[in-house]
C-alpha cells in the first residue's frame, strides 16, 4: 500500500483527476445519437392509476436519526427551560382567574351600589314629598288655629254684645263696632 500524496496547494483551473481512476478518453465511446421525441408518458413506465408519491410510505414513529448514529444530547437548560414554562403558565392561569374573580367581584359592587342609589334617590324624592306636605299641612293649622282664635274671639264678643244689651249704658253699640273686625276675619258677618 502506497502513501497517499500531500494535499498540494490550490491552483486555478480544472481539478486533476487523482491516478487511482482510469481515465477514459473521448474516443473509446462511439457517438450517440437521440431518439425521436414522444408525445405523453414514457413508454418504459407503467401506468399510474394513484397520484405520484414521494418514496416509500412510513408508519410508526418517525426516527430522529438513521440508524446506528446516536440521537443528539440534550442541553441541561432544555429541563430547567420546560419548568420556568410550565411555572409561568401555573402563574398565568392562577393571575387569569385571579383577575376574572376580581373583576366578577368588582362588577357586582357596582350592581350593588347602583340599587343603593336608586334606594336612596327614591327616598330622597318620597322625604321631599312628605316636606311639602308638612309645611302645606303645618300652614293650614296656622290658618285653621288663626281662624279658631278669631271664632272664638267672635263669639265672646257676640256673648259680651247680648248681656251689654240689657243695659242703657251704650256699651252694645261701641262691642257692636268691635265685633265686625274679629267676625269678618272669622267668617262671620253681621253687619253689611
Amino acid at each position: 500500500m502506497t502513501q497517499p500524496e500531500a494535499p498540494q496547494p490550490y491552483q486555478p483551473g480544472p481539478a486533476p483527476i487523482p491516478p487511482q481512476y482510469p481515465q477514459y478518453q473521448q474516443e473509446q465511446f462511439p457517438q450517440q445519437f437521440s431518439a425521436p421525441p414522444v408525445s405523453g408518458a414514457p413508454m418504459s413506465a407503467q401506468p399510474m392509476s394513484a397520484a405520484p408519491m414521494s418514496g416509500v410510505p412510513m408508519s410508526g414513529v418517525p426516527m430522529s436519526a438513521p440508524p446506528g448514529q446516536l440521537a443528539p444530547q440534550k442541553s441541561k437548560a432544555t429541563p430547567i427551560l420546560a419548568g420556568f414554562v410550565v411555572l409561568l403558565f401555573i402563574l398565568v392561569a392562577v393571575l387569569g382567574g385571579l383577575l376574572i374573580s376580581k373583576a366578577d367581584a368588582n362588577s357586582k359592587a357596582q350592581k350593588e351600589i347602583a340599587a343603593q342609589k336608586t334606594t336612596i334617590s327614591e327616598r330622597d324624592k318620597k322625604v321631599s314629598e312628605l316636606t311639602s306636605q308638612l309645611s302645606t299641612a303645618k300652614s293650614e293649622l296656622e290658618k285653621a288655629q288663626k281662624k279658631s282664635e278669631g271664632q272664638e274671639k267672635c263669639l265672646k264678643l257676640v256673648d259680651d254684645f247680648f248681656a251689654a244689651l240689657g243695659g242703657t249704658d251704650g256699651k252694645a253699640a261701641q262691642i257692636l263696632v268691635d265685633l265686625d273686625k274679629p267676625c269678618k276675619d272669622a267668617g262671620y258677618s253681621f253687619l253689611k
